[in-house]
């Protein structure tokens, strides 16, 4: 604010500014009479339905893109904002052809192209852990989303649910863009405060970096914002749970976070029961019914398993302890059904010796 005192009246400038851009918003001009109180009420009763204006006005932008309709009311567009950038969200993976239509008729549309690779990502979450997706198919998978978000980049920068889209696929390929998916997201996290839509990456972020405590905030307010028995709420309690494993904090785990996703009935049955699998503490034994599954998939389907666990939550983790925290139940109690040769030398290789220990 800045103000100017002469011949009985205050000229006042007040700059609204979006932080820690420090881009300007709106700009208001005050013009104060030092005679007349009723005249300060008025004007800062104008600014104050102003800043309101333009923070609802920011909320707006900051939801639109992902097919998101221009009409709906706020409350309801922040809602669905969220939801399209959860995990758990299907519609992608239902919505591929039409998506890969739009994409045809579109191709230098960036919203429809992060649209498409939203499907994309779907493709590769939602599916059987037991080996519906080869090793080939999810490289060629995750090559296309890595191309197509990086060409999108440059068109995104003043759209932040497309940014924060371009962040969550960047960190989830995992093709050595870490740095780049947090600046992105912080950047676009910065333009909408506490914006649901924004706190499942904003911890996976932190997550990846080791940063627990952190991770566990974002999750914690998502969990806090969802409601309860959503889709977008178990998905946030199962990250959170995902987290506290890595960490290598056992004896604080709650068994509850994840169970309340395998009991889900939205939750695939082969998820839930490759998430009980990777809670299972290694030396616990299996329920009956979860040990005959995970026998009757064989040594291929539990070694697709394992594949899958690596490429959904422990690949992106930096610290190698950490990737170990999150294989090691499920690889424990693959290795007692069907020996060490079950388990891909790959997954092996990124967290060493720590997964025997």
């Amino acid at each position: 604010m800045s103000f100017l005192a002469g011949d009985g009246h205050l000229d006042c400038a007040a700059t609204l500014r979006e932080m820690p851009s420090k881009r300007i918003v709106k700009v208001f001009r005050l013009d104060l009479d030092l005679a007349d109180a009723s005249s300060f009420t008025t004007e800062a009763g104008r600014v104050s339905n102003g800043i309101i204006e333009a923070l609802s006005q920011a909320l707006i932008e900051a939801s639109n893109g992902l097919g998101t309709p221009v009409d709906e009311p706020l409350e309801t567009r922040l809602h669905k904002a969220a939801s399209l950038l959860s995990a758990s969200n299907r519609w992608w993976l239902a919505n591929g052809e039409q998506l890969g239509r739009d994409r045809e008729q579109d191709p230098l549309n960036a919203d429809i192209a992060l649209q498409w690779c939203l499907h994309l990502f779907a493709r590769l979450v939602h599916t059987s852990p037991f080996g519906e997706i080869s090793l080939e198919e999810r490289y060629r998978i995750e090559s296309e989303i890595d191309a197509t978000v990086l060409e999108c980049l440059p068109a995104i920068e003043a759209n932040p649910m497309l940014m924060l889209a371009a962040a969550k696929l960047l960190y989830f390929i995992n093709r050595g863009h870490l740095d780049l998916a947090e600046d992105i997201a912080e950047r676009a996290f910065a333009r909408t405060a506490d914006f649901a839509a924004a706190l499942p990456i904003m911890g996976q972020l932190r997550y990846a970096r080791g940063h627990f405590d952190e991770a566990a905030r974002f999750f914690d307010r998502g969990i806090e914002m969802s409601e309860p028995g959503s889709d977008l709420h178990l998905h946030m309690r199962v990250l959170k749970a995902i987290s506290v494993l890595a960490s290598g904090d056992r004896a604080s785990l709650d068994l509850a976070v994840a169970g309340a996703a395998r009991e889900s009935p939205r939750c695939p049955r082969d998820i839930g029961l490759t998430i009980g699998w990777m809670i299972a503490s290694p030396g616990q034994k299996l329920p009956a019914a979860s040990a005959d599954v995970l026998a009757a998939i064989g040594p291929a389907g539990a070694g697709s398993a394992i594949e899958y666990l690596y490429f959904t939550s422990a690949r992106h983790l930096v610290s190698e302890h950490a990737r170990a925290n999150v294989m090691r139940g499920l690889i424990a109690h693959v290795t007692r059904l069907h020996g060490e040769e079950a388990i891909p030398a790959f997954v092996l290789r990124s967290i060493g010796q720590i997964a025997a220990a």
